[in-house]
């Protein structure tokens, strides 16, 4: 049985070489990693990444989930975990880098009832991937999550509703699953490659149907749609 699997969604296209590259140096961290079998399950929104040479060359399985539409993280993760083989999930961005000596500390912090969500290293634009202090930041973790298939499915998945692309599905899923597990917030080596972080540069990748507000703004009328209390 495979140990872990990593799940993340990802869309490219070709005005975002960035989050192309660093998807690929991800997928290079994953193939230093020492943690026995472990498996990549991608829901790809339509990318352009010759897949079948990815995995020709990967010393690991990588499982391809299709998906059609406009990007939506929580939908991506919810498909990603569907397609999962192992009992232990990791919800990941397609650019974080994965230290050699994580798996460890992840068998370790996640168990029966027990939810793992590192904080990371979020990378400056230009600097060296590697954590040293005026290189970045810590940052807290909310959208990385190691958890049990059966502890994420008692937690009820990531929210779909709630994500123009991404924004606020990954606080949301944090507050149920600390209210349903125990949750450990550790420091971990994960680094968040640099890219850009701004409200345009994530629009291009949402659908415009979906509420163009803040993400706390987006939690709070979703919460409030399943109390009754908003039209």
């Amino acid at each position: 049985m495979l140990e872990i699997s990593f799940c993340c969604a990802l869309k490219t296209t070709t005005d975002s070489p960035d989050r192309t590259a660093n998807f690929l140096r991800a997928v290079g961290a994953y193939e230093a990693l020492g943690c026995g079998d472990h498996e990549l399950v991608v829901a790809d929104y339509g990318s352009t990444l010759d897949w079948q040479e990815l995995r020709e060359r990967a010393p690991f399985p990588i499982v391809v989930e299709s998906v059609s539409g406009y990007f939506n993280r929580a939908q991506g993760l919810n498909r990603a975990a569907a397609r999962a083989r192992s009992p232990l999930l990791f919800f990941v961005d397609a650019d974080i880098l994965v230290p050699a000596r994580f798996c460890e500390t992840l068998r370790r912090c996640v168990g029966a009832g027990r939810a793992f969500f590192p904080r990371c290293f979020r990378l400056k634009q230009g600097s060296p991937l590697i954590v040293r202090p005026g290189l970045g930041r810590w940052a807290p973790g909310f959208g990385m999550c190691g958890i049990l298939a059966q502890d994420f499915a008692r937690v009820g998945g990531w929210d779909e509703v709630l994500g123009r692309s991404w924004g606020g599905e990954d606080r949301e899923f944090f507050g149920r699953a600390r209210r349903r597990l125990a949750v450990d917030t550790s420091l971990s080596e994960l680094l968040d490659q640099w890219h850009p972080r701004s409200i345009a540069y994530r629009e291009k990748f949402s659908d415009p149907r979906v509420e163009n507000a803040s993400p706390w703004k987006r939690i709070r009328n979703r919460k409030a749609r399943r109390e009754g209390l908003r039209d």
